[in-house]
């Protein structure tokens, strides 16, 4: 009996060694085929069974588990009211899968040099992103005049299913923060690749977060950029009551209601008039239900 329960206890100790790998493959099988969505939530969630009879637990607890928990609260209020459960369905199903391929990340990543592997492999991602950016976005072109048109004729969609703009630049920015971070705080410590890594993905999320024109996206990059210098660099709180100064000064100049419209308006929204519609629209959505 101790030989069995030996053996079961080696097997389940090997197969979360290669967690993130499994997690890895279930999440870009998902990505290839819908169909493997299901399938692949239950093999992770089956993962914290072996962790729980290897470990004595289902996971690690993080300082995200109050956002988590929001998020799988909303996940059961979105499948209560859907009025299309064949299309909200999947979509539960990839937050699921996403929320369990971080536990996979947070429970593997138990060591310096496995943290460094995980840090490589976003940074990496992002770059292969930013590559497929180039065959799989439509790009918005009507935003940002400086930026010639010259350069989409360029890009040539090669996939059916594309990606909004929006939503890629969404993505990069969450990952900015990571190899910012490592070149301004950890370039001594870490190898070459790491810092090669680093560069090469700062660099390349500025590009494309220009091309992407995404407002929303740029701001977020703005309070990135404050926020992680501001930690390296005490000093740059300082220029805060000087961009708070010019902020007040431009609206002034300008005025309150131009600004918002510019910064609202796309190619099919006329401006805040048209956002305010579709908010209103939203509002008598949530009371319905």
């Amino acid at each position: 009996m101790n030989r069995i329960k030996g053996i079961v206890l080696h097997l389940c100790n090997f197969v979360l060694s290669m967690e993130i790998w499994i997690a890895g493959m279930l999440v870009l099988a998902s990505m290839i085929s819908e169909r493997a969505l299901l399938l692949s939530v239950c093999l992770l969630i089956f993962t914290w069974i072996i962790r729980l009879l290897a470990q004595k637990r289902f996971t690690k607890r993080t300082p995200g588990e109050l956002g988590i928990l929001l998020l799988l609260l909303m996940a059961g209020v979105t499948l209560k009211v859907t009025a299309f459960p064949e299309g909200t369905f999947p979509q539960v199903l990839r937050l699921l899968l996403g929320i369990l391929f971080y536990y996979s990340i947070v429970n593997w990543a138990e060591s310096e040099a496995r943290v460094n592997l995980v840090l490589a492999g976003v940074m990496a991602a992002s770059l292969g992103l930013m590559g497929y950016a180039f065959i799989s976005v439509q790009w918005a072109t009507t935003k940002f005049p400086f930026i010639p048109l010259e350069i989409y004729e360029k890009f040539k969609l090669l996939v059916s299913d594309t990606i909004h703009p929006n939503v890629l630049a969404g993505t990069l920015v969450i990952i900015f923060p990571i190899a910012l971070s490592i070149i301004l705080f950890s370039w001594k410590q870490v190898s070459w690749l790491m810092r090669l890594l680093a560069i090469t993905s700062s660099i390349g999320i500025v590009v494309v977060l220009l091309l992407t024109q995404s407002r929303g996206a740029l701001l977020a990059y703005g309070i990135v950029l404050f926020l992680i210098f501001s930690l390296r660099w005490h000093w740059v709180w300082m220029v805060v009551p000087v961009l708070g100064s010019l902020l007040v000064v431009l609206l002034y100049r300008i005025g309150f209601t131009q600004v918002v419209q510019v910064l609202s308006a796309n190619q099919a929204l006329n401006g805040l008039d048209g956002r305010l519609g579709i908010w209103s629209r939203a509002i008598y959505m949530i009371e319905d239900f």
